[in-house]
């Protein structure tokens, strides 16, 4: 038996690319900014610091020398998405 899917496949394919522009659009209102040469990184800056996130395929890397600023931004996300915190030092 063989089933010939035309539209399923196509909106597979799009999923990521909501999944990225709704991610885009919730840290934008958090205060970061993109970056204009990684469009997967961006960058919070601050008096304390700056913090900048990372996506790597699923995961979400979070660096900065303000450990607070590192504290907001996951509260923050916590507020909009499902996260879980994988805390290494």
């Amino acid at each position: 038996m063989v089933c010939k899917l035309e539209k399923m496949i196509y909106y597979l394919t799009q999923s990521p690319r909501a999944w990225f522009k709704k991610f885009s659009h919730v840290v934008s209102e958090g205060g970061f900014q993109q970056c204009h040469s990684d469009h997967s990184m961006f960058i919070h800056h601050s008096s304390a610091g700056s913090v900048i996130l990372a996506i790597y395929v699923d995961d979400i890397l979070l660096t900065s020398g303000d450990v607070g600023g590192i504290e907001k931004a996951k509260a923050y996300l916590k507020t909009h998405f499902v996260t879980k915190d994988m805390e290494r030092s």
